[in-house]
């Protein structure tokens, strides 16, 4: 799982897909809104709306070869939050038997 969010990022894989989350709020207990895009390099692999400050996607983990795999993902702002821009190394290791 890929998780962005305001103290950063954190990432662990299963096998085939990777979830991409993000969840964004305040200290005064406002939800962000607006948009995630996630990007490889320059390629988007998916948008993610905000629904009561969290969205998820789903990333098919097969299409990158095994190693380490960088996303980044960038936040539009809404709400009254700032544009923010957060990365995530994701480890994929080959399926056992291949």
């Amino acid at each position: 799982m890929l998780a962005l969010g305001a103290a950063g990022c954190t990432a662990s894989g299963t096998p085939g897909t990777s979830a991409a989350n993000h969840a964004a709020g305040a200290a005064s207990g406002r939800q962000a809104t607006g948009t995630v895009v996630v990007k490889r390099g320059s390629k988007v692999v998916c948008v993610i709306k905000l629904k009561a400050g969290k969205g998820s996607c789903t990333v098919n983990t097969r299409n990158y070869p095994p190693g380490t795999v960088t996303f980044t993902g960038s936040y539009t702002g809404g709400g009254g939050f700032r544009p923010s821009k957060a990365t995530a190394n994701l480890t994929l290791k080959p399926a056992s038997g291949s």
